[in-house]
């Protein structure tokens, strides 16, 4: 009997500090795959043309944040804040918005559309 190989391919999962990454974004970096960066502060940042597929961003304020043209393929937002968040043009495929959802709250959407959730009770 010939024994299978299973190969299991994990998500390295990249650990940065708010601080570190806007001073590389500022330096023209934008490729932060898997960043976990939850429960962050990074309100009213300009983030135009990011890359963090695949971030968890739960729990972190991104009110007022812009993220035009951004990838955050795969990206966890559970309870993100999006409040006048911008994501123009940016690609959500695979977006983690079900189990405790983000707010949204005036935010702008890829087609150019603005979200507001009313809360469950």
């Amino acid at each position: 009997m010939e024994k299978q190989k299973i190969y299991l391919k994990l998500k390295q999962i990249m650990f940065y500090d708010v601080d570190e990454i806007l001073k590389r974004y500022a330096a023209g970096e934008r490729e932060f795959l898997n960043a976990d960066i939850c429960d962050s502060e990074l309100e009213g940042v300009d983030l135009s043309g990011i890359n963090l597929s695949g971030a968890n961003l739960s729990r972190a304020n991104l009110s007022g944040v812009h993220f035009s043209s951004a990838d955050l393929t795969g990206a966890v937002l559970r309870l993100a804040n999006l409040t006048n968040a911008n994501f123009t043009n940016a690609v959500l495929e695979e977006v983690s918005l079900s189990y405790k959802p983000p707010i949204f709250c005036n935010t702008i959407m890829p087609d150019g559309s603005i979200r507001t959730d009313t809360p469950s009770k």
